[in-house]
Formats: C-alpha cells, sequence, structure tokens
C-alpha cells in the first residue's frame, strides 16, 4: 500500500495522484473496517477483506483499480536524457 502512495507524490498529473490517493484509501477503508469486526469493535458488515474475498464484484475492482495505479506509474517515466535525434535537431529535452 505503501507503494500505491509513492506512486501518487511521483504521479506526472493531478488526476493520476488523486486517482491513486483514492485506490489506497479504498483499500484502508475496506482493510479497517474488517479488522474492525474481527476484534468485535465494529457490527458485523458485508465489506470484503481486500484481495483475499472469494470472487466477486469487490476483487474484480481492485484489480482494476490497481491495474490502474500501474498505468499511472507507468505514464511518470521521462526519458533521463535527450534523444540523438532531439540533440540533432535542436529540440530541448522534455
Amino acid at each position: 500500500m505503501v507503494a500505491i502512495l509513492r506512486v501518487a507524490t511521483r504521479a506526472l498529473d493531478t488526476c493520476g495522484a488523486l486517482l491513486c490517493v483514492g485506490v489506497f484509501m479504498t483499500i484502508l477503508f475496506q482493510s479497517t473496517v474488517n479488522l474492525g469486526m474481527n476484534l468485535l469493535l465494529l457490527p458485523v458488515m458485508g465489506v470484503t477483506l481486500p484481495f483475499f474475498s472469494a470472487g466477486g464484484t469487490s476483487v474484480g475492482m481492485l484489480y482494476i483499480c490497481v491495474g490502474l495505479v500501474m498505468s499511472v506509474h507507468r505514464r511518470r517515466v521521462r526519458p533521463l536524457r535527450p534523444t540523438f535525434l532531439q540533440s540533432a535537431a535542436g529540440e530541448r529535452p522534455i
């Protein structure tokens, strides 16, 4: 879960950062509620344990959300040095 926050802090745009924070908060909320139910601190509800519950819509949506976080991580990569063609054409590196 810390990796999701690391991706959020390194995201290039605000939308990607907010998406990562939202996924983090969803997983944190579900885990906290499930832990509270198991310790008898909260009433038993139908909240699933993230990534461990058997199938269903919740697990599928969590996999989609993690895929979106991976997409934000993939899109943050910038070239470190200009390519040969960019430097020959006099273009400024990204």
